[in-house]
């Protein structure tokens, strides 16, 4: 049976994430758990005997206190009433002339005489590890004529009886208790924090396989860095969505564009053939479809070039007010076929740096749509205003506007156009608005519509102040 390298790998948990968060944050919670085990008992194993601990210090001065007080008959019967009071587990005298020792009960088996002499022969108290208990002591005291040294035997530490109790068991199966006891919650660890990121693969796979509507649907709410992921996941996917469809869309509207006036320019063609001695009308209509034409497509190449970036700017300082009344001036051939009356209300003398063909471009897309959708004989505003922070360009007309709100910023979208008023008998492809946002957004700027309270649309071009010179 042959076993390829590759096939063993699978079974590798470093070659997964999973596997490198369980097994890295296992063995570092089974390491320090082991290492703290160690140096605890290493540490406890030296202090066996150390100095008394102050708190235990001034609790056998105090006890000093009252038996130096006590008469010497009944010291006996204080001890005793000191130890059912104090809960000591023992107090015991030792009467320095006499060598004996008083206590109520039997000393436990571990502290014996020998050793209670050997702690009275200490210049300063200790604290003595005996089994489970502490023996510290001596303090002396007087009472009377007589001389005494006071020891307490007092229960030891919760960690003492942790040790007691572990002392006999093998460090190996010390090491398998504490990864019995890890294994559950760092594996819970573990996958809880590669799972979200296994579900933000499969979403990837989705998106990679055209799957364009797939969204990351639960991760988004989480409140860390895993849910930021998430939410910009689906913020990317909604924009490649929008691209992508934007895409087809525009292709769809380009070919169909396209076949409009080729249609027309078949009709005349045959028209033309069928009566040769008198075909300059056709032939007329056929020049006219191929100036459209013409236009479509060179508006469309311009389009696609400031969608990629392929635009070389022509930065020069030109009066932008100088350049509006130029444009108010061009067109006065439209206002006046519509007999339109243009309010004007441009501030002179605003001097800016931009390429002065890209915004001659879009100022007169935006002027040019808004006698379209005038009114015949209606009226247009025009105003060019400086701002704190930016240069605001205003045209207002005083056709229907946009009914639809969620249609305002849409327009701005190639080849789109509105049901009622944008359709293609008005003339036009659709791409001027869009040629105009892309070229004010190279400068800088944005370009915004909305409805006016008093009816017609009002489209807005804003330029940041730093353009001024």
């Amino acid at each position: 049976m042959n076993i390829s390298f590759s096939n063993l790998a699978r079974f590798n948990p470093f070659n997964y994430l999973f596997g490198k968060i369980f097994l890295g944050f296992w063995g570092t919670v089974i390491a320090v758990i082991v290492i703290t085990f160690i140096i605890l008992r290493v540490l406890h194993e030296q202090q066996s005997v150390m100095p008394a601990e102050p708190g235990h210090m001034r609790f056998m001065h105090s006890l000093a206190q009252q038996l130096a007080k006590a008469d010497p008959s009944h010291l006996e019967r204080q001890v005793k009433r000191i130890q059912r009071n104090q809960k000591i587990r023992r107090t015991i005298i030792k009467n320095l002339q006499t060598g004996e020792y008083i206590y109520e009960k039997a000393l436990p088996k571990q502290v014996t005489l020998s050793s209670l002499q050997n702690l009275s022969l200490q210049p300063k108290p200790l604290q003595i590890k005996v089994a489970d208990d502490y023996l510290i002591g001596p303090v002396s005291f007087a009472n009377k004529t007589e001389h005494y040294q006071l020891f307490l035997i007092m229960k030891a530490s919760r960690f003492h009886h942790y040790r007691r109790m572990t002392q006999g068991i093998p460090p190996w199966l010390l090491l398998g208790i504490a990864a019995l006891f890890t294994i559950i919650p760092c594996w819970l660890i573990a996958r809880g924090m590669s799972k979200p990121i296994k579900t933000l693969r499969q979403s990837t796979q989705a998106l990679a396989a055209g799957n364009l509507t797939h969204r990351v649907r639960q991760l988004p709410s989480r409140p860390d860095e895993i849910g930021d992921l998430a939410s910009d996941f689906n913020l990317m996917a909604e924009k490649l969505e929008s691209l992508v469809n934007l895409h087809k869309r525009l292709l769809a509207d380009v070919s169909h564009e396209l076949r409009t006036p080729l249609t027309r320019m078949e009709l005349s063609l045959a028209m033309a053939l069928k009566n040769p001695h008198d075909n300059q009308a056709y032939l007329t209509r056929i020049e006219n479809e191929l100036h459209r034409m013409d236009d479509m497509i060179g508006n469309i190449l311009r389009l696609a070039r400031l969608e990629n970036d392929q635009v070389d700017l022509d930065e020069q300082t030109f009066n932008l007010s100088s350049l509006m009344n130029e444009i108010i001036e061009s067109a006065q051939v439209e206002v006046q076929a519509k007999q339109l009356t243009v309010n004007a209300a441009v501030i002179r003398d605003v001097v800016v740096s931009g390429d002065p063909v890209l915004m001659s471009s879009a100022i007169e897309n935006v002027v040019r749509n808004a006698i379209k959708y005038a009114k015949t004989q209606g009226q247009l505003w025009i105003s060019l205003s400086q701002q704190n922070d930016f240069i605001e360009l205003a045209v207002r007309d005083d056709g229907p506007g946009i009914k639809d709100q969620q249609e305002l910023d849409k327009i701005f979208m190639p080849f789109y156009r509105v049901a009622e008023a944008r359709d293609r008998t008005s003339g036009g492809t659709g791409l001027g608005l869009a040629i105009a946002k892309k070229a004010i957004a190279i400068h800088g700027g944005d370009i915004r519509a909305k409805n006016h309270q008093e009816g017609g649309l009002v489209v807005s071009i804003l330029l940041p102040v730093s353009l001024q010179r």
